[in-house]
């Protein structure tokens, strides 16, 4: 007779792949509010605690944003595991960026600070 843990368990892994893309939707939109709410926590625990939590903040941003970009496909034959990346006109870049651009008059690379300000990973 199989043991009971083993039938729970695949139970288990059975229902967590089943209910995959309704699970990726879930952290999406679950991830950005925790990370808020500990920076909201961090703010009133003074500087050093407001530091350590905006980089948790931002960990919990990348994994959220990393989670909503991936891409699944099948080609040849075989199963394709991509990030997206979504190309922003000059028009939707946040107005500090664009200054720094103007003001520099040259190519510079601003990938972090697009990554900030726009909640995407380049």
């Amino acid at each position: 007779m199989i043991p009971l843990g083993l039938v729970l368990i695949g139970l288990g892994v059975v229902a967590i792949v089943s209910c995959w893309d309704d699970i990726l939707e879930w952290l999406s939109d679950f991830l950005p509010r925790v990370a808020n709410f500990i920076r909201t926590i961090g703010k009133t625990l003074g500087p050093m605690a407001e530091y350590v939590t905006e980089m948790i903040g931002e960990l919990l941003d990348k994994a959220s944003t990393a989670i909503k970009h991936y891409l699944y496909y099948k080609q040849n034959g075989q199963w394709i595991e991509e990030t997206t990346k979504r190309i922003l006109p000059e028009s939707e870049l946040p107005p500090r960026i664009k200054r720094k651009l103007r003001r520099k008059g040259q190519e510079e690379d601003i990938t972090d600070e697009i990554e900030m300000e726009t909640g995407l990973t380049v």
